[in-house]
């Protein structure tokens, strides 16, 4: 679905990580640009609070992160998010990040914080803004800190800790 949304959207520039070789095949077989990073397991051992999942946790920021540091924006997205129009449309010239978020609810605090990355979110390379690579190493390292949290939580948790104000 996801992988059609983006095409539907005439959005071609796009890489999807496989974590199994059997995604990553099927992936290949349909010429979807696709890079494998095999995290060890499948199916229900990838379960969300599996340590097969939380390594992909570690393993997204880490990659975002590097791909950053090599100059090049990203744009994050679970594969369930269905774009009907070009995502990129949405940033607005001038900014350096851009979050959506798909919960009803505003945090109550750092144990309660507002989910951002179970949407998407965009975010301009590390020459043009060092403060989001400076985010995400913060992420990493509440991640290493609480290894049994979800990368969205610690994301999270460092945007509260910046202040960051939400708003519906």
């Amino acid at each position: 679905n996801w992988v059609l949304s983006m095409r539907l959207a005439e959005v071609e520039n796009f890489l999807l990580v496989a974590l199994d070789a059997p995604s990553h095949s099927f992936f290949t077989k349909h010429k979807v640009h696709s890079h494998l990073l095999a995290v060890g397991g499948e199916g229900e051992a990838l379960h969300h609070q599996s340590g097969a999942f939380m390594d992909i946790m570690h393993v997204r920021m880490e990659s975002l992160l590097a791909i950053m540091r090599g100059g090049v924006s990203v744009w994050l997205t679970d594969v369930d998010a269905i774009f009907n129009n070009d995502p990129f449309a949405f940033l607005e010239e001038g900014r350096d990040a851009a979050m959506v978020y798909d919960t009803p609810f505003l945090p109550k605090g750092e144990d309660s914080p507002l989910m951002v990355m179970a949407g998407c979110f965009w975010m301009r390379e590390c020459g043009a803004s060092p403060s989001n690579c400076e985010l995400l190493e913060a992420t990493m390292q509440h991640q290493r800190e609480n290894p049994s949290k979800h990368d969205q939580y610690s994301f999270n948790a460092k945007l509260y800790e910046k202040g960051v104000n939400y708003t519906l």
